[in-house]
């Protein structure tokens, strides 16, 4: 998630312009004097800008915006809250939590993917993201919980997006997040959460989070609203 405060959220504006008129961004010391910041800090967020598939560096020649980066929709690729990536496209949004509870990782249904011990505790949330005023994506989401963790602040912080829930209260930091898309069914459960059609196809990603040492930080199941929201990724071709 990109903060108001974060080196690309400065660069971010004149990134745009950049991509509109087809120029290459300013040289890493004109930015660092531009926006008051360190020539480290300029660096480290143009590499993630790269890897974001905002801009391209070559050596010798430039930094240049990507000009289709400037339309691209809600990204699946992009880490940042829901929310965040709807109001990035235009949309008044906000997270609605539906249920939320902690108990042993056994007693719960729907964790295909995820490999912890039974006994272990878990939060498990069930949460909407609306947009415009329309239910965009339910998701179900669950976080092995650490040693220790104290179940009254964890219920209280639920609002929270998963990632942070993970590296706040779970058992581990996610340091990959792997996806896997697929287009369902609407099932009646599932469509009365969306409030659209029961049997419509719509598209449903599993993410899983995995920390360095192969530890399971979450696991998510979204279900996102057809004919809402449009969504794209972009891929950086290095040869």
């Amino acid at each position: 998630m990109t903060r108001p405060d974060s080196p690309i959220h400065g660069i971010r504006s004149i990134w745009r312009k950049a991509a509109e008129t087809g120029a290459t961004l300013p040289s890493v010391d004109a930015l660092a004097e531009e926006l008051g910041l360190s020539r480290i800090a300029i660096r480290e967020a143009l590499i993630q800008m790269e890897a974001d598939g905002l801009v391209r560096r070559h050596h010798g020649s430039g930094t240049f915006a990507n000009p289709a980066a400037l339309e691209m929709p809600v990204r699946l690729d992009e880490q940042m809250d829901f929310v965040d990536r709807l109001e990035a496209v235009g949309f008044e949004a906000s997270v609605e939590v539906i249920e939320a509870f902690v108990a042993p990782i056994g007693e719960l249904d729907g964790r295909t993917r995820l490999d912890v011990d039974a006994p272990t505790r878990a939060l498990r949330t069930t949460k909407r993201w609306w947009a415009d005023g329309v239910v965009a994506v339910v998701a179900t989401d669950t976080v092995p919980l650490g040693r220790g963790c104290d179940e009254a602040a964890v219920l209280g912080a639920v609002d929270e997006p998963v990632i942070e829930l993970a590296a706040t209260y779970g058992a581990c930091r996610a340091d990959w997040m792997c996806t896997w898309p697929s287009a369902v069914e609407l099932t009646a459960e599932t469509a009365a959460l969306l409030e659209y059609e029961v049997g419509r196809a719509s598209l449903r990603t599993e993410q899983l989070g995995i920390g360095r040492l192969g530890t399971t930080a979450f696991y998510a199941v979204e279900y996102h609203r057809p004919d809402l929201v449009d969504y794209g990724m972009i891929r950086t071709i290095y040869s």
